[in-house]
């Protein structure tokens, strides 16, 4: 069976699409430059900061294409903003994709509403996300789109 069925928000990357094939491209990029930052210069966590750096510039492009889908240029330069946003700390991926898909639900872009075993993954991202205090906005925003 397709696992994209057992979900209603699930979505693949189709790298025909130019702003697909950016976006991975970006996001590998993103994740070696800082590796290479980190061992040239600022600390030995090189691998963590790779994800981190991958997965930030990925999610703020996926948010910006869920929020505008119609238009992808400003999707490209969310992915663009979000890189040199990484000097001001580790963001929090698990916030993200949070956000994220709290706005697939609320603007319906998959066509689909969220099935049981969505919503299951959902709430247990949300009880996550909600440990931290500064996770709280993100994590109200999924209970919302959830309710």
């Amino acid at each position: 069976m397709n696992p994209i069925r057992l979900s209603g928000i699930a979505r693949m990357i189709d790298v025909r699409h130019p702003s697909n094939l950016f976006i991975v491209a970006a996001t590998a990029a993103a994740g070696i430059g800082a590796m290479v930052w980190r061992v040239a210069g600022p600390g030995d966590d090189v691998l963590r900061w790779g994800l981190l750096a991958g997965g930030a510039v990925f999610l703020a492009w996926a948010i910006a294409r869920e929020l505008d889908p119609d238009h992808p240029t400003g999707a490209l330069v969310a992915a663009v903003v979000a890189l040199p946003l990484l000097a001001l700390g580790a963001p929090s991926l698990a916030a993200a994709a949070a956000i994220l898909l709290a706005t697939r639900i609320a603007a319906r872009t998959t066509g689909r509403s969220p099935t049981p075993i969505d919503a299951a993954v959902l709430i247990g991202l949300g009880g996550y996300v909600g440990l931290d205090p500064t996770g709280w906005p993100a994590a109200t925003a999924l209970t919302g789109a959830l309710v």
